[in-house]
């Protein structure tokens, strides 16, 4: 149980802490190279490779936690969406909450350097997902 708890504690702060890169902005194939050393509990799910909408999906070992990235026609990110089970949104809210600044009603906003970027969580029954968008003037 310990290490269950403690897995999931590294894997949401590895995906969602103020450390971690989020990839707005980024070309495909930048992103396919730094997701080993930045998220290196999620691996490149190829599935989504042949899709019409170019994206790019990792998810974790148990393929119970995804992150994908919608590219536009150039394969530059235009935004990200990360799915986790609704246990850890509690945490997630908290670990947002101390490394970006909080809006409202579950937002949150981020500079990553190329980008300035929105975080929002939303809730569902069983999953509960944190999309990543440009924020536009």
């Amino acid at each position: 149980m310990k290490r269950t708890l403690l897995f999931f504690a590294l894997l949401i702060i590895s995906a969602l802490s103020a450390k971690s890169q989020n990839f707005l902005g980024y070309h495909m194939k930048d992103i396919k190279k730094m997701m080993p050393k930045v998220r290196s509990g999620f691996y490149l799910d190829e599935t989504t490779m042949e899709s019409k909408n170019p994206s790019l999906k990792y998810t974790d070992k148990s393929e119970d936690n995804t992150l994908m990235f919608f590219l536009d026609e150039d394969g530059i990110c235009k935004y990200e969406k990360f799915m986790l089970d609704i246990d850890k949104a509690k945490y997630t809210v908290d670990t947002l909450t101390k490394n970006y600044k909080y809006l409202d009603d579950l937002k949150w906003e981020h500079d990553n350097g190329r980008k300035e970027c929105l975080i929002q969580m939303k809730n569902s029954e069983w999953f509960f997902t944190v999309f990543i968008t440009e924020i536009k003037d």
